[in-house]
């Protein structure tokens, strides 16, 4: 499920959505997306664990933006999005709010599907590799 601004998107809904899940799993969600979200929807995101994947993965050696990591850890990207950036997400939405773009709309909510569907394999990588620098030898 995608949600768009004005497209779906509504504090009630978003409300209801994250207050199915017992976690949350970002990559600088702590510094970025959760206070973003509750600036723009008035302190919705719930009081719940949240792994914030940047922090363990700068404990394995693995810093800089997530598409650096992913490169890094030959995770993938499609075509379409593989080399785009932050700034282009924020530069695809500009233009979709400006001129109505669905070509940009679509990219973007691409993008940010692999960004998310990316966190899964980020999330067992650093899952496993934290469990072998914590245990070690006792595994």
């Amino acid at each position: 499920m995608t949600l768009v601004r004005d497209r779906g998107l509504s504090r009630n809904n978003l409300k209801d959505i994250l207050s199915r899940y017992k976690m949350i799993v970002t990559f600088n969600g702590l510094s970025f997306d959760i206070p973003v979200i509750n600036r723009c929807f008035g302190d919705i995101v719930p009081k719940l664990p949240h792994l914030d994947l940047r922090f363990p993965l700068a404990k394995l050696g693995f810093t800089g933006g997530l598409k650096v990591i992913e490169q890094k850890l030959g995770v993938k990207r499609s075509d379409s999005t593989n080399g785009l950036a932050g700034v282009d997400a924020v530069r695809l939405w500009h233009d979709y709010r400006m001129t109505g773009n669905m070509d940009s709309l679509n990219l973007l909510v691409e993008y940010n599907t692999e960004d998310i569907v990316n966190l899964k394999q980020l999330s067992e990588f650093v899952f496993k590799n934290m469990k072998k620098k914590i245990f070690g030898s006792y595994l």
